[in-house]
């Protein structure tokens, strides 16, 4: 994994932690599309 990666999986991964899990609210909070947000999700394995 690059160095970008590994930071975007950490801040998806402390946003879903913050909300509880929560999938709509931190991709609200970061700024992301949902879709685009489900997305990396799966492709970073944080489901």
């Amino acid at each position: 994994m690059t160095p970008a990666v590994i930071y975007q999986s950490e801040l998806i991964l402390g946003a879903l932690e913050k909300f509880n899990w929560n999938r709509s609210k931190p991709a609200e909070h970061l700024e992301i599309k949902h879709p685009t947000f489900q997305y990396n999700i799966v492709n970073y394995g944080l489901e």
